[in-house]
């Protein structure tokens, strides 16, 4: 129910309900696309996807078909 019905704008109301940012990155020469989805764009969560999606990195997944 909303406020306009009850009188209270604190009920019904979820805590923890936010936004996640989508961090993508693409190689020019093969296409690969590499994205995580992290909870902010900090510069150490930011520092932490490139490291993990620079060529040459031991953990690579691939869902596709090849």
């Amino acid at each position: 129910m909303g406020h306009r019905i009850t009188g209270n704008r604190q009920q019904g109301r979820s805590y923890g309900v936010g936004y996640d940012k989508i961090h993508v990155a693409v190689d020019d020469a093969t296409r690969l696309a590499y994205v995580e989805v992290l909870a902010d764009e900090q510069k150490p969560t930011v520092i932490g996807f490139l490291s993990r999606a620079r060529p040459g990195s031991t953990r690579r997944e691939s869902s596709a078909g090849g």
